[in-house]
């Protein structure tokens, strides 16, 4: 049976590195956005982002790509920062 649930993940192997991937994909993903990264995108543009807290502070700026459902590999809506690498930011 498939879930309804939106999930994050790392999506480069952990450690120090030069960049980093965080995957976010579900039905949640377009609410998101706004939160995470102040504005909406358009599909399959990269696009410069800031990453931000839950209180607004920036925390790594990076190239956001936002993939709609049906047109991701998942089939969900898909976002993905494309960040610096390393585990203080991932």
């Amino acid at each position: 049976m498939a879930t309804a649930d939106t999930i994050v993940a790392l999506a480069t192997p952990q450690g120090s590195g030069g960049i980093g991937v965080i995957r976010l994909s579900g039905p949640d993903v377009p609410d998101m956005l706004p939160a995470l990264i102040g504005k909406t995108l358009a599909p399959r543009l990269a696009t410069l982002v800031t990453l931000k807290t839950q209180t607004d502070e920036p925390v790594d700026q990076g190239i956001g790509l936002y993939f709609p459902e049906p047109n991701s590999f998942t089939g969900e809506h898909v976002f993905e920062f494309h960040g610096h690498g390393g585990p203080v930011v991932c």
